[in-house]
């Protein structure tokens, strides 16, 4: 193992003024800690295709053991490449939540046990298989503390070492922030987002995860924000949890 990681972007939409900086903060964390392993990028107006190429570029041209995918409206804690690779796991999202019409929950899922993906919307097919992992959240900072804003913040103990009990196992998550080990790629066959079935690429790839037998996690000490007309994060979520849970 070589410890390096790869930055992986897609920008197919406006990118927030912050996130440049944002990106260029976890590169210098990572060339500070000797784990830089390059950066790629890939533009286009489908996202699957561009988040398919991430990968097969990142297996084909860099010896990395790991890719951080990032999404350009994710606003990502600088050492959450450190910390989320320090996890030696086959695949572990960061903790970020939904803009979506005030729905601030966490972009977190477990699954209710069934298969029924369609063409239909990201909502519909969220809402028809899988449930949110808001209680959890909650839960985590409830013990931990909630952050004071939505400004992107990792949680470490104390003496600096990572906590124990941040990873939550999950059945489906986003690609705003997700580490992606080079072992578990190259046992999937490609594409890896595309699927005949549905075009919920997000989804898609975390179903093939789960059928290629890796365990999903997620690491709630790493928390980013989502950047949009309004920047959200835990505190956001502390807003949506305080009236509906």
């Amino acid at each position: 193992m070589n410890n390096l990681i790869t930055l992986g972007l897609y920008t197919g939409k406006t990118t927030p003024d912050a996130f440049a900086p944002n990106l260029l903060l976890m590169a210098e964390n990572l060339i500070y800690r000797g784990q830089w392993g390059g950066f790629l990028w890939e533009s286009s107006c489908r996202v699957d295709s561009n988040r398919n190429v991430l990968i097969e570029n990142f297996l084909n041209h860099t010896r990395s053991d790991n890719l951080l995918i990032v999404d350009n409206d994710v606003s990502h804690p600088v050492d959450a490449p450190y910390m989320l690779a320090a996890r030696n796991l086959p695949i572990v999202s960061g903790l970020y939540f939904s803009r979506r019409n005030g729905d601030y929950q966490p972009v977190l899922f477990r699954s209710k046990g069934t298969e029924k993906y369609s063409r239909a919307g990201y909502g519909s097919v969220i809402g028809e298989n899988f449930e949110s992992l808001a209680p959890e959240v909650a839960d985590f900072f409830n013990k931990y503390g909630w952050p004071i804003s939505n400004a992107p913040v990792s949680i470490r103990n104390e003496d600096n070492t990572l906590l124990e009990d941040s990873l939550l196992s999950i059945d489906a998550g986003g690609f705003g922030c997700l580490m992606l080990s080079r072992e578990m790629l190259q046992s999937m066959d490609p594409p890896y987002l595309l699927d005949s079935i549905s075009n919920n690429g997000d989804l898609n790839f975390y179903r093939k995860v789960k059928k290629s037998g890796f365990p999903i996690f997620a690491d709630l000490s790493v928390i980013c924000s989502h950047m949009g007309t309004e920047e959200i994060g835990a505190n956001g979520f502390k807003i949506f949890a305080g009236g509906n849970m």
